[in-house]
């Protein structure tokens, strides 16, 4: 996050104490691509991360949050 986000986010709560849970795919299904956008070494490249291509996936990621919604 850049640190406008951050100071946008988290900003209001800087005296607080906080707890941030998040769901994240150690092992995701889905397969993205990085392809060479051109020859030019400089031309940044064609990224597809392809997320959520393979419907388990989404389903795990839901069963995730729903596992740290029913324990918070």
């Amino acid at each position: 996050m850049t640190p406008e986000v951050t100071e946008g986010t988290f900003g209001p709560y800087r005296e607080s104490t906080m707890v941030l849970l998040l769901a994240q795919l150690v092992h995701p299904k889905s397969r993205g691509t990085v392809r060479l956008n051109s020859t030019d070494p400089y031309d940044p490249p064609l990224i597809d991360p392809n997320y959520y291509e393979d419907p388990q996936d989404l389903k795990d990621m839901v069963e995730g949050w729903a596992h740290i919604f029913e324990n918070t």
